[in-house]
């Protein structure tokens, strides 16, 4: 979630609900909280997966020290990376 949503704004849920056709205006305080933690659940997930990923293929190529490049827009987003380097640092400890 951006800062904005973080704090109370809720300006990136909303702009989602536009994207789906969902009329923002009907939506609750509770269903942008539930949504907010719908897409921080994905996010999280998906940054496990790719951190699963990356270590099960370093592994699998024994190399101890390597560097990744990842493209993409959602890997911008700060949360999302800083989550994949938690979860290598979990699944492949130095």
């Amino acid at each position: 979630a951006k800062t904005d949503d973080l704090d109370g704004d809720y300006g990136s849920l909303k702009e989602l609900l536009e994207e789906f056709g969902i009329d923002e205006s009907r939506a609750t305080r509770s269903d942008l909280l539930t949504l907010r933690f719908v897409c921080e659940v994905i996010s999280n997930r998906g940054a496990d997966l790719v951190a699963a990923t990356i270590c099960s293929l370093l592994e699998k190529m024994g190399r101890k020290k390597v560097s990744v490049a990842v493209d993409g827009s959602l890997f911008k987003a700060n949360f999302f990376a800083k989550r994949m380097q938690e979860s290598v640092n979990k699944l492949a400890p130095r």
